[in-house]
Order: structure tokens, then C-alpha cells, then sequence
């Protein structure tokens, strides 16, 4: 079973633990957004924005959960 977890940009360590909770128990997770650069250097570039927009629809869409 695939997982996807959304969060804010602040709650990177909390949505960490609940990904090792979630692959303790077996769950795939579809996107790990907390694993790229830091995005607020990156806010002013609308390419990179949507770049990063299409991995979350991607990892929203892949998910079970």
C-alpha cells in the first residue's frame, strides 16, 4: 500500500517520524517532498515551483492513502 503526506513546510522532522511510522507497518511512500533543498529559496522561480507542484499531484495521485 502506497502513502502520501502532506504537510507544511515547518513540519518537515514531524512528517519525517510519521513516513518511519508508515514504513514500519509496510506502507510505500509515493513522494518524500521533505527530502528536496529548501524550497523557500527556490519560491520566486515559477519553474521550479511547478516542477515541485507536479511531484505532490504525482504523489497524491500513486497513493492508496
Amino acid at each position: 500500500m502506497k502513502a502520501f503526506v502532506s504537510g507544511q513546510l515547518g513540519e518537515k522532522q514531524t512528517v519525517r517520524s510519521l513516513y518511519k511510522r508508515l514504513e514500519s507497518v509496510g506502507l510505500e511512500i509515493t513522494h518524500d517532498w521533505t527530502r528536496t533543498d529548501n524550497i523557500l529559496d527556490k519560491m520566486g522561480n515559477k519553474d521550479e515551483c511547478g516542477i515541485r507542484a507536479e511531484k505532490d499531484i504525482t504523489g497524491v495521485v500513486d497513493c492508496d492513502v
